[in-house]
């Protein structure tokens, strides 16, 4: 069927498996893992690596000004890869693959993906060159609590649990302006974190608006995770504000 807003391809080649998720008899529409591939046709590395965290994430973005969060994640790193590696021959896929090292699973938001981008993309891309990071790993709190079968749990945003390091990300919607309710809950999962031998970082709205807030961040967590961060040559300074321009438009939602 022909529409003015849809551009028809014809492919001859046989589609590699997993390509399509039945709808029903007579509609059929992309994988998550065949969409991560074609994103690369249009998109750009960071927005096609943007793309894979949103995949394997609790998220979706319905429009620029709207997300919907607390989702099941619709795929896997491991579901793309092996779906990427039927497709060696495909435009594109070895590229999409080397992306693909980069994605983090179970991110909660547009501003996670876009700060663990920040924090985990090697120097050459722009990132601070941190090691990768876990998302929304759960803690066991439950020795200090007192709970039994280990059922009382933590959650930090991102966190290098092997180094017990975490950041929390405190949105403006969730967090700011929820009040002291919220406050209260989120003072004393820290306290819990602390006390089980984890160091928590926090990040503001206000703090990722800038480049400079960021890097501040970024530098303190190179510290705690004795990685230490060279001050960046001006070529890496270029690398850095094209990567933070280009990460801040897709975090304008808060979450």
């Amino acid at each position: 069927r022909k529409h003015p807003d849809v551009i028809c391809h014809v492919k001859s080649s046989a589609l590699a498996r997993g390509s399509f998720f039945h709808h029903d008899a007579e509609l059929c529409v992309s994988s998550p893992e065949a969409v991560f591939l074609q994103i690369h046709h249009s998109a750009s590395d960071i927005e096609a690596i943007a793309v894979g965290f949103e995949l394997c994430g609790t998220y979706i973005r319905v429009s620029d000004e709207h997300v919907i969060y607390g989702i099941p994640p619709v795929s896997s790193v491991v579901k793309i890869r092996s779906y990427l590696r039927r497709c060696q021959h495909e435009r594109h896929a070895a590229r999409a693959l080397r992306n693909l090292d980069f994605v983090c699973e179970h991110s909660n938001s547009i501003r996670e993906t876009a700060l663990a981008l920040y924090l985990s993309l090697p120097m050459s891309r722009g990132g601070a060159g941190l090691p990768k990071p876990i998302l929304n790993k759960s803690i066991d709190v439950s020795k200090l609590t007192g709970v039994a079968w280990r059922e009382d749990l933590r959650w930090t945003d991102i966190g290098w649990p092997g180094l017990n390091i975490g950041v929390e990300y405190d949105s403006d919607e969730f967090h700011v302006n929820k009040g002291r309710e919220q406050a209260g809950r989120d003072a004393l999962r820290a306290n819990a974190l602390l006390a089980v031998g984890y160091r928590v970082f926090r990040a503001t709205t206000q703090m990722t608006r800038t480049l400079e807030g960021v890097a501040v961040l970024a530098g303190q967590l190179a510290a705690a995770l004795g990685a230490g961060l060279a001050e960046p040559t001006e070529v890496e300074e270029l690398r850095r504000r094209r990567l933070f321009a280009e990460l801040m438009p897709k975090v304008q939602p808060a979450g």
